[in-house]
């Protein structure tokens, strides 16, 4: 990933020779970095020959040809780079071969692009007869890209004579042992699916969050006569889904523009459709882990934000919520019922716990600011935690802050409490493989337990009793604790499980 950096390309030549000793035995495209004074004005002097693309990956644009603007478009993209030249390369516009594409009925040139392999053998690496051929969406794209709508063709490599055919499967007939114990998992398996599971969770409670925002939105006519939409605001602010002066400043005009545009707009990070976006990139990575109906979801995700959606009115973005939700939950279904439990299952599941109980602390941290009012924040709470009926059977009473609190935090039998990600994190932790002479309990056992031994020793009654006369730190600081403690839990669980690196012995 660092090497395949834009910003990184002029670099390779003096790199391989700093550190290797040797040249390149491939040269790159001649790439600069506008983030130098000289090759930028070089790039800038050049325009019309160029490619502008962004020099790293986080940014999120098309590559620009130079030939294809006008005179005033250059100037704009040149007063562009000088304003953020970091943020830029150029590189020199290579002629792309083309071949044939049947399409509309007739063939056309498109052009294409060949990405070769090389295998690891031992001692270096070998190159990979033929590759993967990428085409062009169109004639008069130059962008070759799968990601842009492009697709593949297939890659042939001719031989003098018949080739040998080449299999891994046992012939037929052959016996096949019965196995039950699971396959080693490779850290990037292990790594993807950890995220698999924490995206998937991170659109849910996004989506969650939206719904609840969304619905009051609905009915708002002034932000200063829906409490429990300000409540909200101020969550999706902490949250940087919208502009951190939207509780003060905005209207309920504004607002429904800033909401729909953090769902809806692919260029906002966070937002939904960026979220998704990487839930489908991670899910690509262990599709040989997914069944073909957790594909199908995963599709239909895909499709239900695809292109231009039309969600003019919060309305019809309620309805589109409603169904993402319900889409969402048929992939956690698909997965908790199908997935085999081996190691994989569980990294899958500790990503999931750890994104929900840091979110939900997050939320709940947010929504219960020290000096405002609690009782606006109670309902959007608990149908952010999807516990609005749990609440309502156990209580049958208006929302109070003890018994919500006791529910969303402390109550380890409630699916999407604090507790009971705590307690399934924990479970999790202590079923994954570690090496025989590790210590015990090993680093990430003892920070999972010290978080669950925090959360069930909190009197909630108290902290509550404390936060009405005024002492609103200790339930703050509780929260605050749990989302650090589940942060530094997931950097130990990277440090240790998904290094790619040489096996370690010792902790």
């Amino acid at each position: 990933g660092v090497l395949e950096t834009p910003a990184i390309l002029p670099f390779l030549p003096g790199l391989c020779r700093h550190l290797l000793g040797e040249d390149l035995q491939l040269p790159s495209v001649p790439t600069w970095w506008c983030g130098q004074a000289q090759e930028r004005d070089h790039v800038i002097a050049r325009l019309d020959q160029m490619v502008i693309k962004p020099a790293f990956s986080r940014i999120r644009r098309e590559p620009v040809f130079g030939a294809t603007l006008s005179r005033r478009e250059r100037e704009a993209l040149a007063d562009e780079i000088r304003a953020r030249p970091g943020e830029f390369v150029g590189q020199v516009g290579l002629a792309l071969s083309t071949a044939p594409v049947w399409a509309d009925s007739a063939l056309e040139p498109r052009a294409i692009v060949v990405r070769a392999f090389a295998a690891a053998d031992g001692e270096g690496y070998a190159v990979m007869p033929g590759g993967l051929t990428r085409v062009a969406d169109s004639t008069a794209s130059a962008i070759v890209s799968t990601q842009s709508g492009g697709g593949s063709k297939d890659t042939w490599i001719l031989s003098d004579g018949p080739v040998a055919p080449v299999t891994l499967l046992a012939p037929a007939g052959s016996p096949v042992a019965v196995e039950r114990a699971p396959k080693d998992l490779s850290s990037r398996v292990a790594d993807n699916l950890f995220w698999l599971g924490r995206y998937a969770e991170r659109c849910e409670n996004l989506v969650r969050v939206f719904r609840a925002a969304t619905s009051r939105l609905v009915e708002a006519t002034s932000i200063d006569d829906a409490p429990e939409l300000a409540s909200m605001v101020r969550a999706m602010a902490t949250m940087q889904l919208v502009p951190e002066d939207a509780p003060a400043s905005a209207s309920i005009a504004e607002l429904e523009a800033q909401v729909l545009a953090a769902m809806l707009d692919e260029s906002r990070q966070p937002g939904l459709r960026d979220t998704l976006g990487q839930l489908r990139q991670v899910a690509w990575l262990v599709r040989d882990r997914l069944s073909g109906d957790a594909w199908r979801i995963l599709n239909q995700l895909h499709q239900d934000l695809r292109g231009d959606v039309d969600c003019e009115r919060p309305g019809d973005a309620l309805v589109l919520l409603n169904r993402i939700v319900m889409t969402l939950a048929a992939f956690s279904g698909v997965e908790a019922e199908n997935m085999t439990r081996g190691h994989g299952w569980r990294f899958l599941s500790a990503g999931r716990r750890l994104e929900r109980g840091a979110t939900l602390a997050t939320v709940v941290r947010a929504m219960l600011p020290a000096g405002g009012s609690d009782s606006a924040a109670l309902w959007p709470l608990l149908e952010i935690a999807d516990s609005s009926m749990t609440y309502r059977r156990r209580y049958f009473a208006q929302a109070n802050l003890a018994p919500v609190l006791d529910l969303l935090v402390a109550d380890d039998s409630v699916p999407r409490s604090i507790a009971f990600q705590l307690q399934a994190l924990a479970a999790h932790i202590d079923g994954l493989p570690r090496d025989p002479g590790a210590p015990a309990p090993t680093r990430e056992q003892a920070l999972a337990a010290r978080l669950l031994a925090a959360i069930r020793g909190a009197d909630v009654t108290a902290l509550c009793d404390a936060r009405r006369a005024g002492h609103t730190e200790p339930l703050d600081r509780l929260l605050a604790q749990t989302v650090r403690g589940l942060n530094e839990l997931s950097d130990t669980l990277t440090h240790y499980y998904f290094s790619h690196a040489v096996p370690r012995v010792s902790r």
